[in-house]
């Protein structure tokens, strides 16, 4: 949702001296949106913005993306997503096209978006560590399976053939092979967590003779939180080795990398998060296994930002990959069609251009993710 009143105002038009796309304004959610929903890229840093968490200082459509009923079709999902989200977004006349299907694009991320709450309220060090595992397991968690999504990912970059194509192609895979070792890491310090064998101090039963029963444990853990995640990443792989343009690979990554909505943003939050319950163990060694766990934790949000920069390089070249099926490399059949303007829309004259405000389209979820 809007940060404040002051963040639901965001205006997509068409850049008169390069033609660009771009959208401007809102706050760090509708940023997520736009990368997310509607294939918009980060450009630059607001002044003043935070460090921590800086904002962009607008929204472009890819570069190469250069075919106008592409452009309008995508500047008009962005509007529909943002209004979707109680956002107020102003929309230039010649980007209007129809959206027939509500634009929101469910994250990935949010298959397993209660694991934070579930560690925050976890009792005992050993449901903790099953909570990390979840993420950690090799062969079989979260991590692992979000490294080896990186993994097809470069290969598939590899073979456009291109100088700048090799090279970050590289270090993509130098980063997952790095994210790969840190999964390692934070899978041993589950196991030291769990060999901790300890009740929290503030969220624990009244100590007694028989505080340490498991019975009187009464944190509800789930078995498998993480089938759902692992199902979906296993078909991003998948996919991944099928897309026959780059503008799908771009597609699927942004599920992995986007700020708020990605996979390794939700995985940074729920690793601080387990590092701040085992800080409150309270004994030396417990603060220095937590600082680890935190510093991990920033080492991944560091690594998410920039793979969230490489897949806009990706995003930027837009061309079909000279290996794969090149059928469906001419742009989006859906984007092709939507060329009628939709309806309950107002147009509204400004001193600067001619935009529409877009109502928001039906709240009922999509049966189905959609795919751009």
């Amino acid at each position: 949702m809007p940060d404040s009143d002051s963040a639901l105002h965001v205006t997509i038009a068409r850049d008169r001296k390069t033609g660009q796309v771009s959208a401007r304004g809102g706050d760090h959610f509708a940023s997520a949106l736009l990368q997310h929903s509607a294939g918009f890229l980060p450009v630059g840093q607001r002044r003043g913005s935070s460090p921590y968490a800086p904002l962009p200082a607008y929204h472009r459509l890819p570069a190469g993306l250069t075919d106008e009923r592409e452009q309008q079709h995508q500047a008009s999902l962005a509007a529909a997503a943002l209004a979707r989200i109680s956002y107020q977004p102003s929309l230039a006349m010649d980007l209007d096209a129809l959206v027939t299907d509500d634009p929101f694009r469910e994250p990935l991320s949010w298959t397993f978006s209660d694991l934070g709450t579930r560690i925050d309220r976890c009792e005992h060090t050993s449901d903790v560590a099953r909570l990390l595992r979840e993420f950690t397991e090799p062969g079989d968690g979260i991590l692992p399976h979000t490294v080896e999504v990186l993994r097809s990912a470069s290969r598939w970059w590899q073979g456009l053939g291109g100088d700048a194509d090799h090279r970050r192609a590289d270090r993509l895979e130098r980063i997952a092979k790095t994210l790969a070792s840190h999964t390692r890491t934070a899978h041993d310090l589950a196991h030291r967590l769990e060999a901790r064998n300890a009740h929290h101090p503030y969220r624990s039963p009244v100590p007694g003779p028989h505080s340490s029963l498991p019975e009187l444990r009464t944190t509800s853990v789930p078995p498998m939180l993480r089938t759902l995640a692992i199902s979906a990443l296993t078909d991003v792989i998948d996919q991944i080795e099928q897309a026959p343009h780059t503008r799908d690979v771009a597609w699927l990554l942004a599920d992995i990398t986007v700020p708020q909505l990605g996979v390794l943003d939700s995985v940074v939050a729920n690793l601080q998060t387990a590092a701040g319950w085992w800080q409150g163990l309270g004994t030396l060694p417990d603060h220095g296994y937590s600082d680890q766990l935190g510093d991990l934790a920033t080492a991944l949000d560091a690594y998410a930002r920039e793979l969230n920069k490489l897949r806009g390089h990706l995003a930027d070249r837009h061309l079909a990959h000279p290996r794969r099926d090149a059928r469906a490399t001419t742009g989006s059949e859906r984007a092709r069609a939507a060329i009628t303007p939709s309806p309950g829309r107002q147009h509204v004259a400004e001193p600067s251009t001619t935009v529409l405000a877009v109502s928001a389209p039906p709240t009922s979820a999509p049966a189905q993710p959609r795919r751009l």
